[in-house]
């Protein structure tokens, strides 16, 4: 904010996988996270990614790779390009996201990630399964590079202080932001 010299509602967010705060679709889906009134929001991406994950899901496919073509193809990279600030979540977007900070050097983009570091993760699951007898699963969240966008990102959203030294103990030159839900 202090960046573009503008106030909260003056900032030009653009975010998906949320509804608009106070909007009707957010009052019909209380449950559903929700962005400010003024931001930028996909509902189609959405409400699409949803619906087609609880389907994905039941038959066993990778509903993380839907997740991305489905942004590749419902995104209007115009109105991305012309925001002010960009929140997303890498592992659906990090390529746009590149691309997109390489032709305007000028955006703020911050990335959230909800869940801890996937290689930190995946051993506590790998430990886990072996202490109950479990068939050892694959594991969905290597399937798509998560980690990708620490290439070019700097502003990271975490849940707890947990997930952030996860991250930070890999790439501790970054600036995290705790947002607990």
């Amino acid at each position: 904010v202090l960046k573009y010299k503008k106030t909260e509602d003056e900032v030009n967010l653009y975010t998906f996988y949320a509804l608009k705060e106070g909007g009707f679709l957010s009052k019909l889906f209380p449950r559903l996270k929700t962005a400010p009134r003024t931001s930028i929001v996909l509902n189609a991406y959405t409400f699409i990614t949803r619906i087609s994950n609880k389907f994905l899901r039941k038959i066993g496919m990778n509903h993380r790779e839907n997740e991305v073509r489905m942004f590749e193809l419902l995104a209007p990279r115009v109105s991305i390009e012309n925001c002010d600030v960009l929140h997303y979540w890498p592992f659906y977007c990090a390529k746009m996201v590149e691309r997109i900070k390489q032709d305007n050097k000028g955006i703020c983009t911050v990335a959230e990630y909800y869940e801890a570091e996937p290689s930190y993760a995946n051993n506590i699951y790998d430990q886990e399964y072996i202490r109950f007898g479990l068939k050892s699963e694959d594991h969905g969240n290597l399937k798509i590079d998560q980690n990708q966008c620490f290439k070019f990102e700097n502003n990271i959203i975490v849940p707890s202080e947990f997930t952030k030294e996860t991250y930070q103990s890999k790439f501790p030159n970054k600036t995290y932001f705790v947002c607990s839900y």
